[in-house]
């Protein structure tokens, strides 16, 4: 089962991302994004329980593609950070050298990815910040090649509204959430960055029929692999 899903996503991954890095209409168009929606959520977990993301090993390969990607490190939105932990996607037609962003006040989910041809030339940069106020709710602003093309921000009441009403539109059982947020707690995500998050990656997943939504998430903001698929598919037992 496990192989029958690498075909599906690569296809659609290289759609989602290239509609991402370079589809400027996607990324304008979500500038002035409203507050996250709940069949936004619901679409994401759909997704996040069908389709696995594959990290590639060590290798030469990854090595010489991780330091190319370092050329084009332009972090905007914070000053002084860190960038590390760097994980490369083979998308087939393109690779992804994702980094996580290390500052005071930027939430660990937060990165920093390149994009880069079979050649290694530059395709996009994507960067991906996250800050919690410390309440329940945070922010998230997205540049794209440098550019700040996406803004929004959500509060505890508007995560869990959201989430609430996520679980309606997905059926799904009366205990679904509460062992879904438990287990994405225990794996550094909270409920507003998922929101957030989801919120993002709702217009490329509308204009890629589906699947691109975990394919964003997962790829271009920097969730730990395959960890909302798994939560997902625990919290549904």
């Amino acid at each position: 089962m496990k192989n029958m899903h690498r075909p599906l996503g690569r296809t659609i991954a290289v759609v989602a991302l290239s509609a991402l890095f370079v589809g400027t209409s996607i990324t304008a168009a979500s500038a002035s994004s409203p507050t996250v929606a709940a069949q936004d959520v619901a679409a994401y977990i759909d997704d996040a329980a069908r389709v696995r993301v594959d990290v590639m090993a060590e290798s030469p390969l990854r090595d010489h593609l991780v330091e190319v990607a370092s050329d084009h490190h332009d972090v905007k939105g914070v000053a002084a950070p860190e960038l590390a932990a760097p994980q490369v996607i083979d998308l087939g037609a393109s690779y992804i050298v994702r980094s996580s962003i290390s500052a005071d006040g930027v939430d660990p989910l937060s990165s920093y990815s390149v994009m880069l041809d079979h050649a290694g030339a530059l395709q996009g940069t994507m960067e991906y910040l996250l800050r919690g106020d410390g309440f329940g709710g945070g922010r998230l602003d997205v540049w794209k090649d440098g550019v700040l093309t996406h803004s929004d921000s959500i509060t505890s009441s508007q995560a869990a509204s959201a989430v609430s009403g996520a679980q309606m539109q997905i059926n799904a059982s009366p205990g679904f959430w509460s062992k879904l947020n438990s287990c994405l707690a225990g794996q550094g995500v909270s409920a507003w960055a998922l929101a957030l998050i989801a919120g993002a990656c709702a217009l490329a997943c509308a204009v890629t029929a589906g699947a691109a939504c975990i394919l964003c998430i997962g790829t271009t903001i920097g969730f730990p692999a395959g960890v909302v698929g798994n939560c997902v598919r625990i919290a549904s037992k």
